[in-house]
């Protein structure tokens, strides 16, 4: 059986073992974070729209996340007339709605969703149809929304934008960076708060969102065309991941936020690169008599570089473990906390791990150059 080498190399002083692995896993924490930051701050602008239950979305063609613009109802109508649609849900919106938080005179921006809570507009268990939405006032309350906004339960009574409002259950969406939560309302109080009585002065004529959902067995890429065909140019017809997708570009495009953080993930791999740099140098170094032994015994300088890699590696894969144990539960705290999606997905931690090897083996490399030259009569 073949002795482990740069295993026993590695762990034969665990005291040091212990401190290069805490510098490592620091390192690949601070990548994770970055990394969590970028993806959270554009996976958190999108999270609310895949709670949609619909195949396809309408929206007006000028319209952008930053500035919303709405559409004419009848647009909905012409897609209706299409055979591979099932059923057409407009939907309403106001961003900025004044929540009155319950129990104090403070006032906290909301978005506002309003549609025919008798059909199934949101997937979740939670947004299923019930009748109390009917009733004038009613509201679900984002159990997701951040503490500033209070912690309503079923029978709190409070105001938006100065109307009284029940709240008569929960559901889940979450806050995200321009909003604190959400409301969910059933479209005939939507309009008694905003619409022509209101401040906003909303009609049912004017939507922010079609939700176009399918008949089965229908391609929606191919839907999308049909219906592309079947509507005017000032509305755009996108399958809800494309929509999202679209989301996320805008944000990326038209923002500093994952340009920031993405630079923030090179910074952290530099850094870790120096810091396996120095602890392999300090390692080889400690330990020149033993390859100059290895050496004058026989073994090619091949060898020895495959030592270091060896080395490089298992740094890696323990910094690695450390690292991510500490970001799933750091980015549990974080979106607890502050509402952001932040996510540890598969492809995320793959990326995150090849970057780490290539730091620890790119590390190796710099740090090889000891070994390589070493002459094992100048040791003895």
């Amino acid at each position: 059986m073949a002795t482990p080498v740069a295993w026993r190399n590695l762990t034969h002083d665990l005291r040091r073992l212990l401190l290069s692995l805490a510098g490592i896993g620091f390192v690949v924490l601070l990548m994770f974070m970055e990394m969590g930051f970028s993806n959270g701050c554009f996976d958190t602008a999108t999270h609310g729209y895949t709670l949609f239950n619909t195949d396809l979305v309408i929206i007006n063609r000028i319209s952008t996340p930053a500035s919303p613009r709405r559409f004419l109802r009848d647009k909905l109508y012409l897609a209706r007339r299409s055979p591979v649609v099932a059923n057409v849900i407009p939907m309403y919106v106001q961003v900025g709605a004044l929540w009155k938080i319950p129990g104090e005179s403070g006032l906290r921006r909301v978005r506002v969703f309003g549609y025919d809570t008798q059909q199934r507009t949101f997937w979740p268990s939670e947004f299923a149809t019930r009748s109390d939405l009917q009733l004038p006032g009613a509201v679900l309350f984002d159990s997701r929304s951040r503490a500033l906004l209070g912690k309503p339960v079923p029978g709190t009574v409070t105001e938006l934008n100065g109307r009284a409002i029940k709240v008569v259950g929960l559901a889940p969406m979450g806050a995200d960076l321009d909003t604190d939560g959400n409301l969910f309302l059933d479209q005939s109080t939507f309009f008694a708060i905003f619409g022509a009585n209101g401040k906003s002065r909303l009609t049912p004529q004017d939507v922010d969102y079609g939700l176009i959902q399918l008949r089965a067995g229908v391609d929606p890429k191919q839907a999308v065309e049909e219906l592309r065909k079947l509507l005017p140019d000032d509305v755009r017809v996108l399958t809800l991941s494309d929509y999202c997708d679209d989301v996320q570009m805008y944000w990326s495009r038209n923002t500093a936020v994952g340009f920031l953080f993405n630079m923030g993930v090179v910074v952290g791999f530099l850094i870790g690169m120096i810091v396996c740099y120095q602890i392999l140098f300090t390692d080889i170094s400690n330990n020149l008599l033993p390859f100059a032994t290895l050496k004058a015994m026989g073994y090619r300088t091949g060898y020895l570089v495959k030592l270091v890699l060896e080395q490089a590696t298992f740094l890696a894969l323990l910094g690695f473990v450390l690292g991510v144990s500490a970001a799933w539960f750091l980015y549990w705290i974080m979106e607890s906390q502050t509402g952001l999606t932040m996510a540890l997905t598969p492809l995320r931690i793959a990326t995150i791990l090849l970057l780490t090897l290539v730091m620890c083996l790119v590390a190796g490399l710099m740090a090889l150059y000891r070994v390589i030259r070493i002459d094992p009569a100048d040791c003895f």
